[in-house]
């Protein structure tokens, strides 16, 4: 594979997403890129096995999407590179306990990117590539990270005529079931009294129905991008998720909403739970604390990458040796037949020959 900023590339990059959502995880594609990508649209998607012949690379970033990995298993066919791209921070629930995992691939029972089947993965950090190589063991995969930018934020805080000290914001999906909500529900209760009890300002980013109705929140930001409304506040509550680390990069004391027992991959430097003074909390935050400030910092450091998107894809390119090979692992077979089951039973399957072919291989080489 040559590599990607001369005028070949073994082929054309093939980024099975849409051009704006690759751009909002890795930036603008640099003019020495210019004709190299190409941004498979969803009416090509019957056109799979021709896009991929002339391909030297391919990206995909769902991890249980059936068509996107439909591109991934016939690239593999071929013994073309693969390239999963993380687009975000880890989150166990979301990973471990997300019921919708099944609302995209209906036959799979694993858990999200377990298995892996692409040879190279960019991970958004190294712990995060550390904790997925240990996920994915005894697999023929390269690990490498790059920087996010949906997880970095302009540090310099512009004013404005609006300020609260705090935003109370959650993930788009804050819970999965009844109990993790009630839980929310009775913290954020707690929470807003704790703040209206110390005289402090605040405004919520609330998406979710439920949160929105019990709470009757006085003023929700829905509008504008986070960037924005992070410019108009001093501390940031959320639950976990990618703001959480686009508001440290920014600079801002962060708590993180404690209401489910599961772990946490990453951690900002104020936890917000029901166990302690939530008062001394809020001062504290307020306040930045030095200590906590510099603690956040450090996170910052294992948990986001600053390498260049474009720079590892040369890096990348020149792994080419080891890539683009079929693997014969149990688990990725079983994987990639959930994957030709779901085309099967969906009324835009791609090629039911090649699939009804490639189940039966699956079902004679597993037993």
């Amino acid at each position: 594979m040559k590599r990607p900023g001369n005028s070949m590339y073994g082929g054309k990059i093939l980024v099975v997403m849409p051009r704006q959502k690759f751009v909002g995880f890795v930036g603008e594609i640099p003019a020495r890129f210019k004709g190299v990508f190409e941004f498979v649209k969803k009416k090509q998607y019957l056109q799979a096995a021709g896009l991929v012949a002339q391909a030297g690379l391919v990206i995909t970033h769902s991890h249980l999407s059936p068509r996107a990995n439909y591109f991934i298993l016939q690239a593999k066919a071929r013994g073309i590179a693969t390239l999963f791209l993380v687009d975000g921070p880890l989150e166990w629930s979301n990973s471990y306990l997300n019921p919708s995992l099944r609302k995209t691939n209906p036959f799979f029972r694993g858990y999200l990117m377990e298995p892996l089947i692409h040879d190279a993965i960019l991970a958004v950090s190294a712990a995060q590539a550390s904790y997925l190589a240990f996920r994915n063991p005894d697999r023929d995969l390269t690990f490498m990270t790059y920087k996010n930018k949906r997880l970095s934020s302009a540090r310099s805080a512009a004013s404005s005529t609006r300020h609260w000290q705090f935003l109370i914001t959650t993930a788009k999906t804050p819970y999965f079931d009844d109990k993790e909500k009630d839980n929310l529900i009775h913290l954020l209760r707690r929470l807003t009294a704790a703040l209206e009890q110390g005289g402090y300002s605040y405004v919520f980013r609330i998406f979710d129905k439920a949160l929105r109705e019990a709470l009757l929140p006085k003023e929700n930001l829905l509008e504008g991008s986070f960037e924005d409304v992070l410019q108009q506040v001093e501390c940031v509550i959320a639950t976990p998720s990618s703001v959480l680390l686009q508001s440290m990069a920014s600079d801002k004391p962060v708590g993180t909403l404690i209401y489910r027992d599961t772990p946490l991959f990453y951690q900002s430097g104020w936890l917000v739970g029901d166990l302690y003074s939530m008062e001394a909390t809020l001062a504290s935050m307020i306040s930045r604390e030095d200590t906590r400030m510099d603690f956040q910092s450090y996170c910052l450091e294992q948990n986001v990458s600053q390498e260049d998107f474009f720079t590892v894809l040369d890096d990348v390119g020149k792994q080419q040796p080891g890539m683009g090979h079929a693997t014969e692992n149990l688990q990725t077979l079983r994987f990639e037949n959930t994957i030709l089951r779901s085309l099967l039973e969906s009324p835009l399957n791609v090629n039911p020959g090649y699939i009804l072919y490639k189940i039966k291989r699956w079902f004679f080489r597993s037993r």
